[in-house]
């Protein structure tokens, strides 16, 4: 989002109305530490990832207990590696592992199990490059702590510097999503995040194969733009009309399988805006892009995302602009 941009007029400047199709999702990465958290997050990538088999792979990230450890020399550096299962260190967490993965119902989807050591932003980060992720999945946003305003949680880190959309599972997915709201600034990122959002969704539609796929096959997106009309220089008229053009495009990808409606609302705090409206949409899925600032901007101006990520109790897909758009 744009917390610190000084008129609307900056936020609707661009639109990737005719930069390429979105790619479908194909390949999820699942990072767990093996708490809740990490077992709702496997559960959520059952019934998001696509019905063909072999593209889930499921990561847990150890702190190096000694540097000595082999490394895979295929590996980014950065992870150190995969450690064999026979390692004293890695053989329970990696059995741990494939339980999760058995009683989550994707070991039947051939999901690949890894146990990796070093610092988990950075293996994730690292591991959806390597195996071409295109949804990184992690489990519910820990507390935060005294310093996590500046250096953030593993999960903010992860969101903050992936090259590739982020789901944090805040709440446990259910069934594949049917209601799906994303929340727009109506800058190119906004609008990157509403085509995911519909690309993606139009895949749930129809994937008879996925778990709890909608007996309809129809899914709803609501793209939500969230201003403060009594700020200066606010446009409400603008903003709909641009917001519509937006809706429009989502519209064509979408086509049948899609639902998409837009709306533009007054509030004057956008994370609780963006709580309130989820509510009465009674949405399962929130999508937003990101602008990814890093620790120090956001530590001085905030960001919007990352307040949401901590704050709102539902799934939400953080999305940044693809490299060159």
């Amino acid at each position: 989002m744009y917390p610190v941009s000084p008129t609307p007029e900056a936020k609707v400047a661009g639109t990737l109305h005719s930069r390429g199709p979105v790619a479908p999702l194909g390949t999820i990465l699942v990072g767990t530490d093996l708490s809740d958290g990490g077992r709702s997050a496997l559960r959520a990538a059952a019934h998001l990832v696509p019905s063909r088999p072999g593209n889930v792979h499921v990561v847990h990230v150890q702190p190096a207990p000694d540097r000595r450890l082999p490394a895979r020399e295929d590996s980014a550096p950065e992870s150190e590696g995969v450690i064999a299962a026979d390692q004293p260190s890695i053989s329970d967490p990696l059995s741990q592992l494939a339980q999760q993965i058995q009683d989550s119902g994707l070991a039947d989807r051939g999901a690949h199990p890894c146990v990796c050591v070093g610092r988990p932003f950075q293996v994730i980060t690292a591991l959806a490059e390597e195996v071409a992720a295109n949804l990184i999945v992690l489990g519910r946003h820990r507390p935060r702590r005294a310093f996590d305003g500046l250096l953030g949680s593993t999960a903010e880190r992860v969101v903050r510097t992936a090259a590739v959309p982020c789901l944090v599972v805040n709440r446990e997915i259910e069934a594949t999503p049917r209601r799906i709201m994303v929340a727009t600034d109506l800058s190119p990122h906004g609008e990157h995040a509403g085509q995911v959002a519909v690309t993606w969704a139009k895949q749930w539609a129809g994937d008879s194969g996925a778990q709890g796929a909608p007996a309809d096959g129809r899914i709803h997106v609501q793209l939500v733009s969230i201003a403060d009309f009594a700020r200066p220089g606010y446009r409400p008229l603008r903003l709909t009309d641009t917001l519509r053009s937006h809706e429009k495009a989502a519209s064509e990808t979408g086509g049948d399988a899609v639902e998409v409606t837009s709306r533009v609302v007054s509030y004057p705090l956008a994370p609780e805006g963006i709580l309130k409206i989820a509510e009465e949409l009674e949405a399962d899925l929130v999508f937003m892009g990101t602008h990814g600032y890093g620790p120090v901007l956001r530590h001085l101006f905030g960001s919007v995302t990352s307040e949401v990520i901590r704050t709102l109790p539902l799934p939400v897909v953080v999305v940044p602009l693809p490299v060159g758009r």
